[in-house]
């Protein structure tokens, strides 16, 4: 899981700070972080389930 999940936080981390560097609004920054963490997750539990179904 943790070579799963390492380069998807990398990529995030550089996602977030792209957005703060373009975004004026800190409310709408907070969403759009939010939205990203949402979908990184998604993607993570996808790539951990697909995993495991290839594993066992």
């Amino acid at each position: 899981n943790l070579m799963i999940e390492a380069p998807s936080r990398q990529n995030h981390n550089s996602i977030v700070s792209d957005i703060e560097s373009t975004t004026t609004s800190p409310t709408q920054q907070l969403q759009q972080t939010i939205v990203l963490i949402n979908e990184s997750n998604k993607c993570t539990q996808k790539l951990v389930m697909f995993k495991d179904l290839s594993t066992t």
